[in-house]
């Protein structure tokens, strides 16, 4: 089982790139897999995010000032969201 991670900051974004909504001290845990590559799928905690449900082009930064774009989100499951994220360069 991964550790969970903190992750700093979640945005939300408005088409004109200014930022929408900003939750802070949102948990996640990345899935089994490569943590460090392109792509990652994790599982953001619901409870922290206080009702903002992730979606596509939502964006955030982990520990380790690493960005990342969420792509595709399932269902809750478990009091997570698990997200595939792209990793922003």
């Amino acid at each position: 089982m991964s550790e969970e991670k903190r992750i700093p900051v979640f945005e939300r974004r408005a088409a004109s790139g200014a930022v929408r909504e900003r939750v802070s001290g949102v948990n996640g845990t990345p899935q089994a897999g490569d943590r460090t590559g392109p792509t990652v799928t994790w599982n953001l905690r619901a409870a922290p995010l206080a009702g903002l449900r992730p979606r596509p082009g939502d964006r955030y930064r982990d520990a380790a000032g690493v960005s990342w774009a969420i792509t595709k989100v399932e269902a809750l499951a478990d009091g997570a969201y698990p997200c595939a994220c792209s990793r922003e360069v």
